[in-house]
């Protein structure tokens, strides 16, 4: 829990439900960036023992209690969070070593800017690397012609974004694409920073797979899309794969080394190196 009257500089939320093996790493990730910062954890009524384990976390502002979903639990930690900068962090991702300090930095000397997106590396359960994955611009269109490129282990807001929106809990799945659409349509400026921000664990259990993202993806497309973007979708797909070229996603020159926190002590990260890194596109 945060002691301080003082607002901090940046604020992180954190949904969990039933996660705590993967949670305490991506806790202690947040913990060790040296920058003034809350992490604010919101917790579903977990079964697991997180509420007892957020309980011994002095350095946590946590709340657990049965909610909504994801994206209702989202809302509650927008509605405690006190920083000028938010992040959003899911229990089975982390951010690398001195990205919150990276992030503030580029937010002081860039005051035009409302929101930031990055790149982020895909590990497995045991930390070892499966795929780099690369952002650039964000682009309503492409969300939905496609999926949503910017990863939300990325995104950064200032909050005056967050104080005109909020995420749309009826939502189970794309809350997230519909926040992001959002933001862009009320023209808040976005830039892609060419940086690895985070690591996503794919764990196979996580909701962009949930069978309902794709019904949820069309009834949107439907119901609040307009009509020209039916019939420009065949190019728009087209239009995404010739981005994705022309900003550089498809590869990673050069050897690629990472540091996280991929055992049960969290004394210190592990480095992690790999030669050759591949960029393909493994869908979560």
């Amino acid at each position: 829990m945060r002691l301080s009257n003082m607002a901090p500089k940046i604020s992180i939320i954190t949904p969990v439900y039933n996660m705590l093996s993967f949670l305490k790493p991506c806790v202690f990730s947040v913990h060790d960036q040296r920058v003034d910062k809350e992490h604010i954890v919101i917790d579903g009524g977990s079964t697991d023992g997180t509420a007892a384990w957020l309980g011994s976390r002095q350095s946590i502002q946590w709340i657990s209690e049965r909610d909504r979903g994801m994206y209702d639990a989202l809302n509650k930690g927008l509605a405690l969070a006190k920083g000028e900068i938010i992040g959003h962090l899911n229990a089975d991702e982390q951010y690398l070593p001195g990205v919150l300090e990276y992030v503030i930095d580029y937010f002081e000397k860039n005051p035009d800017v409302d929101y930031i997106v990055g790149d982020f590396l895909m590990v497995n359960e045991k930390g070892e690397f499966i795929s780099c994955r690369k952002a650039f611009p964000p682009f309503w269109p492409f969300f939905f012609s496609n999926y949503l490129y910017t990863f939300t282990c990325t995104l950064f807001y200032r909050r005056r974004v967050i104080e005109e929106l909020k995420y749309d809990a009826s939502l189970r799945s794309i809350a997230d694409v519909d926040f992001l659409y959002q933001v862009q349509k009320k023209n808040f400026k976005g830039a892609h920073l060419k940086k690895f921000i985070s690591v996503f664990t794919f764990t196979g259990n996580n909701l962009s797979q949930d069978p309902i993202s794709k019904k949820e993806i069309e009834q949107y497309v439907s119901s609040n899309l307009p009509g020209w973007f039916r019939f420009a979708n065949p190019i728009l797909k087209l239009g995404f794969y010739f981005s994705r070229l022309v900003y550089g996603t498809l590869w990673h020159r050069g050897r690629l080394s990472y540091q996280i926190f991929a055992n049960s002590c969290f004394e210190e990260r592990n480095m992690f190196e790999v030669n050759n890194p591949s960029c393909r596109w493994v869908e979560p």
